[in-house]
C-alpha cells in the first residue's frame, strides 16, 4: 500500500510503508540505547560525554575548527570535514534512489524529502508544509502584509528581497544569468536552473513506484499522484 505513513512516535511521514519500517526499526534501536549524558538546560541525552561535549558547542557558539581555505568556522570537526568536500568538488554521498552525488550530508538529506515526500517544515498559518526551511521563511513572509523591500527609481515595494531583485532585473533590463549550454540569458537564476535542465537532458527526479523520470520537481509531484 502506497501513501502518507506517519510514524507513530514522530511527525515524519513516508509514501511506502517500506521506509517508515525502516525509520521505525532506527528509532527502536536509538530509544533502547543507554543515555546517561544530559544537558540540564534542554534535557538532551547521549551516550557518550563526547557527544555531550560536541552539542554543548551549539549552546556557546563555540566553532573552534576553521576552514583553511575559506576560515569559515565550524563547532564539530565532522562539519569541517563536509564543508572542505565543497571546495575539493568531491561529491561522496550518493542519492540510492536516484543516483545523483551530493558534497554534503545535509545536502543529500534534504535532497532524498523529494523522493519521500518529507515535509519538516510546517507553516502555522496555513499548515502548508515544506521540505526546506528557507522554503518556508520565504513563504510565511506571503502571510504578512509588510514589504520593506523598497525599488528606489519608482517607489514600489516587496515582501521579499528576491522579488524586488527580479523587478530591478525588469526596469533595468539586465540578463545576468547565462546558460553554459547554449549562451542564452536569464534575468532569474531559477529560471537558468531550470532552462540547464531542459538543455543538458537532465532527468534527476525519478519516481519511486515505476521507471519514469522527470528534469522538473513539480512534473514528477504531478506524476506520483496518478499512482
Amino acid at each position: 500500500m502506497e501513501g502518507p505513513h506517519a510514524h507513530a512516535n514522530s511527525e515524519k511521514r513516508f509514501l511506502s510503508l517500506k521506509k517508515l519500517g525502516s525509520h521505525s526499526q532506527t528509532c527502536s534501536h536509538a530509544a533502547s540505547v543507554e543515555r546517561p549524558y544530559i544537558r540540564p538546560d534542554c534535557r538532551k541525552t547521549f551516550s557518550q560525554s563526547g557527544g555531550l561535549k560536541d552539542h554543548e558547542r551549539t549552546h556557546t557558539a563555540e566553532k573552534p575548527f576553521p576552514c583553511t581555505v575559506c576560515g569559515k568556522r565550524f563547532n564539530l570537526p565532522g562539519n569541517l570535514k563536509e564543508h572542505q568536500r565543497i571546495h575539493m568538488g568531491e561529491r561522496a554521498y550518493p542519492c540510492a534512489e536516484c543516483g545523483k552525488g551530493f558534497k554534503t550530508a545535509r545536502y543529500l538529506k534534504i535532497h532524498q524529502r523529494i523522493h519521500t515526500g518529507e515535509g519538516p517544515y510546517k507553516c502555522v498559518h496555513c499548515a502548508r508544509d515544506f521540505s526546506h526551511l528557507n522554503a518556508l521563511k520565504a513563504h510565511i513572509k506571503l502571510h504578512s502584509s509588510e514589504k520593506p523591500f523598497v525599488f528606489a527609481q519608482c517607489g514600489k515595494s516587496f515582501n521579499q528581497a528576491a522579488y524586488l531583485r527580479r523587478h530591478q532585473q525588469v526596469q533595468t533590463g539586465a540578463r545576468p544569468f547565462c546558460c553554459a549550454y547554449c549562451g542564452l540569458t536569464f534575468t532569474d537564476s531559477g529560471i537558468l536552473k531550470r532552462h540547464q535542465i531542459i538543455c543538458a537532458g537532465e532527468k534527476s527526479y525519478k519516481c519511486t513506484q515505476c521507471d519514469k523520470s522527470f528534469a522538473h520537481l513539480d512534473n514528477l509531484k504531478l506524476h506520483q499522484k496518478t499512482h
